[in-house]
């Protein structure tokens, strides 16, 4: 059991905590407690509000909390991790997975050690989230971690690589809790791995979810007809994503199905779209459509089919807003909406807002005195009116370019009346309230 200075602790709830570092210091954790509106996440229970779960990169931990009667948002709780000289920063794709069901989180921060919690959901501490254990895990390196759709508790899967020295992949899936009122959580030995599966593709690095879904007849009933369907995965499982190959496994009875890619591609984030269908970014700007092809809830086949023709910047996180409206928010270049057709599987920028510019990051930047201009020869002037403008290289790949930064007042256009002449006079209206 490791230190316990080194899982996050609980402080009394606070009110006017500061976001230090903003809202750009949280990449890393990228899920919370809320209802779905867009990335994997999941519903508060038994509760009309949400709980947003924020994490920054300084190991600063707190929630938030849409106070109804004052029309704002209220920090709820603070929690902290004192990280030890020794301990490794993990690599997996996302360090904070959340329970379908809203009860539990796992943080995954330092490499084999995951601390576990649980979302309080009655008396006095409710929307508190409370710490049950931090285990360590016999799987160092991490990939990815999700946890799975399931009707007998919560259960978490992890894509790891058994060596530092040599590229491999295989998924493992666990109980998390060790009791059946999930009030302590399991020792995540060995012994205790309900599936331990090599995956073919060793550059896999993804797991998507898939969540259960009955038809007429009860899942059990049809898997164990005397039938081919028995042998096939139902809904209800994990797709494990590669760079040549995806692989889909039943949660319930560990069944596969595979799916080799026509082309090799490096899949970097997804989103799904409906309970078959997943968006897929890759490495280069491009967007794919995952399906799964089903025979009533039986998984019979995966196909991945481009999106065209808008590329975009190198995805960090992809958010779909429904209508058709996908979000591409990147650290490599300009974030992005995109309207999506999945049934032509066309993907253009939407009109507008085209994108959100963001400058980072930012590989090299030089200074110019704009009050110095006068000749090229000239050493400097003393007078100068100091009015500096930064030209800075920003973005990586495509989405690299040069841009001038200048401080000071920016006016948009919100809106354009152009249909008027003569106008000799603006006045404020205000109607009448009650």
């Amino acid at each position: 059991m490791a230190n316990k200075e080194s899982c996050p602790r609980q402080n009394e709830p606070t009110r006017n905590m500061a976001c230090r570092g903003g809202w750009n210091d949280a990449p890393a954790l990228q899920n919370h407690f809320r209802h779905r509106i867009g990335s994997p996440a999941t519903p508060t229970q038994n509760s009309e509000s949400d709980l947003l779960f924020i994490g920054t990169d300084n190991q600063e931990y707190f929630t938030l909390a849409w106070n109804a009667s004052r029309q704002l948002l209220e920090n709820v709780q603070e929690l902290h991790d004192q990280s030890e000289p020794h301990m490794r920063e993990a690599e997996c794709q996302f360090k904070c997975v959340v329970d379908p069901s809203g009860r539990f989180m796992a943080l995954h921060i330092w490499e084999g050690v995951l601390n576990i919690s649980r979302l309080i959901d009655r008396g006095d501490s409710k929307h508190f989230i409370k710490f049950l254990e931090q285990v360590r895990l016999t799987e160092l390196f991490i990939k990815s971690s999700t946890f799975l759709y399931s009707q007998t508790g919560p259960r978490i899967a992890f894509l790891y690589q058994t060596r530092i020295d040599e590229e491999d992949a295989k998924l493992a899936i666990y109980r998390l809790t060790g009791d059946d009122r999930h009030a302590t959580a399991a020792k995540f030995e060995p012994k205790e791995r309900q599936l331990d599966l090599a995956i073919p593709d060793s550059l896999s690095r993804i797991l998507i979810p898939v969540p259960i879904v009955e038809d007429e007849n009860r899942r059990h009933l049809a898997r164990n007809a005397s039938s081919a369907r028995r042998t096939l995965p139902h809904l209800g499982g994990v797709l494990v994503v590669g760079e040549t190959s995806v692989v889909y496994v039943d949660s319930q009875d560990f069944s596969t199905v595979e799916f080799s890619l026509p082309e090799g591609n490096i899949f970097i984030t997804w989103e799904a779209y409906d309970v078959t269908r997943y968006f897929l970014a890759d490495d280069f700007g491009r967007l794919h459509l995952l399906s799964l092809v089903v025979d009533g809830t039986a998984v019979t086949g995966i196909t991945v089919t481009a999106l065209g023709p808008a590329t975009t910047s190198r995805a960090s996180t992809l958010v779909y807003l429904e209508d058709g409206l996908l979000f591409v928010g990147s650290h490599y270049g300009n974030s992005q909406l995109i309207r999506v057709d999945v049934d032509s599987l066309k993907a253009e920028l939407a009109p507008c807002p085209p994108s959100f510019s963001n400058n980072a990051p930012i590989l090299d930047f030089v200074v110019m005195d704009m009050g110095n201009r006068e000749g090229a020869s000239s050493g400097g002037n003393t007078f100068s009116s100091g009015q500096a403008r930064l030209v800075a290289g920003c973005g990586v790949f495509e989405s690299g370019s040069l841009r001038s930064i200048r401080s000071g007042v920016g006016l948009e256009d919100l809106g354009v009346l152009d249909e008027f002449t003569n106008v000799k006079g603006l006045f404020l209206w205000a109607p009448e309230t009650g």
